[in-house]
């Protein structure tokens, strides 16, 4: 048979064979669904026993809906500071953080990191196993953009502003080379697999 609990004429709670029907909003301190024991004390929501091979929690929406896990702190917009929401028209996933996109998961395997003004600015192109930094459609394996001066910096972490800088400027690619408060200098080598031996040097006196 089935037992029904009703408010106000309607009915709210009900057993059937199969389980328990609820209609309306479900109030809890805490839930524990598939254990009896939560293993960290400050969540709310426990899913799946730690016996077990596999557990999940399955978000379902249409083929045009979004599905979403929300991180908040208070009300309006503070009750969605922080987003994982899954777009189910583009097949993409993205992460927020401070109500801003971050990280977009395309669904062609494209990955977009977004920088504090919500602009892209490093740029995964799958299609051709690209890099691009603050460029979304890379021309080559690493490609780098930007106004002014864009440059390339490689640092020697043993030493003190030891560095070469790489980078181009209104048609003027430059290299430069810091040895801390004393100029760099450039080597250039050859290598048959075992010696490396000089080919072209500027000290960094300018000889």
């Amino acid at each position: 048979g089935t037992l029904s609990l009703k408010h106000l004429g309607s009915t709210v709670l009900n057993t059937q064979s199969t389980g328990i029907n609820i209609t309306g909003s479900v109030v809890a301190d805490k839930a524990n669904i598939g254990t009896s024991t939560a293993q960290y004390s400050g969540t709310d929501l426990t899913v799946g026993d730690n016996a077990d091979s596999q557990n999940g929690l399955a978000i379902q929406t249409s083929t045009s809906g979004v599905g979403y896990i929300l991180f908040g702190d208070g009300s309006g917009a503070s009750a969605y500071r922080g987003e994982i929401n899954y777009s189910h028209s583009t097949d993409s996933l993205t992460l927020k953080t401070a109500g801003t996109n971050r990280l977009n998961l395309a669904s062609n395997g494209d990955i977009s990191f977004y920088n504090d003004s919500a602009a892209q600015g490093l740029f995964w192109d799958s299609s051709t196993s690209r890099l691009g930094l603050g460029v979304t459609n890379p021309s080559s394996l690493f490609h780098v953009q930007g106004s002014g001066a864009p440059a390339i910096r490689v640092q020697d972490s043993d030493g003190t502003n030891q560095y070469t800088d790489y980078g181009h400027n209104g048609g003027n690619t430059t290299f430069v080379s810091r040895n801390n408060t004393t100029n760099g200098s450039f080597t250039f080598y050859r290598y048959n697999g075992t010696t490396f031996s000089d080919t072209f040097r500027i000290n960094a006196d300018g000889s």
